[in-house]
């Protein structure tokens, strides 16, 4: 019914089925979702409702490969609902994962990392909303470098990391004292002794 009335949509008919009271744990597997609302559009054969009006100009629906597939997949299970017309936050995440670019906050330096950008080019952190929205202008509808720069500072928030805390817990202790390389890694200068003491309680 859900097919037939959003004009067989695949991202709105989930959009819409996820709020219903219908919606199960099972929902959330990528592989049942799709064959299900696959199949609820193949059993409409082609005639969806028709909204009274100037008819909507017909879209073709991208395809995808099989890597573009998983990654839009991880995309969708990360950050929410993909539209192929208007932009998301999983259509940015998606937009860059496909081109190797990756954001993280690092808590302990307060700052952005950005990986996979060429190193020939000089984009500063700053730089990458105007890049990403120049690149999806003409994909989506309503983009604006406003709405990019939120969406990035969301992913980017998303992938926060602690490398302290990353090297604290990711290895068992081998007996060494390691006090000397966890303040070096905090940027706590030699003479600052109160710092020392309260990181060492």
């Amino acid at each position: 019914m859900l097919a037939f009335w959003l004009q067989g949509d695949f991202n709105e008919i989930d959009h819409y089925f996820s709020q219903s009271a219908l919606n199960r744990e099972k929902w959330a597997r990528a592989d049942y979702k799709r064959n299900t609302i696959n199949k609820a559009i193949d059993s409409c054969n082609g005639k969806f409702y028709t909204p009274p009006g100037r008819p909507k100009k017909p879209r073709e629906k991208r395809e995808y490969t099989e890597a573009e597939q998983e990654i839009l997949e991880n995309s969708v299970a990360k950050y929410g609902i993909y539209d192929e017309e208007k932009i998301t936050i999983a259509g940015v995440a998606y937009h860059l994962e496909s081109k190797g670019i990756y954001t993280k906050y690092n808590e302990t330096t307060r700052k952005i990392n950005v990986i996979g950008l060429d190193d020939d080019d000089n984009y500063a952190v700053e730089g990458l909303p105007v890049q990403i929205y120049n690149e999806l202008n003409l994909q989506y509808k309503k983009c604006s470098v406003g709405i990019v720069q939120d969406y990035l500072r969301y992913i980017t928030l998303k992938n926060a990391y602690n490398p302290v805390l990353e090297l604290i817990e990711g290895n068992t202790w081998d007996g060494k004292d390691r006090f000397a390389e966890l303040l070096r890694i905090m940027r706590i200068a030699d003479d600052d002794i109160l710092s020392h003491t309260l990181i060492y309680k």
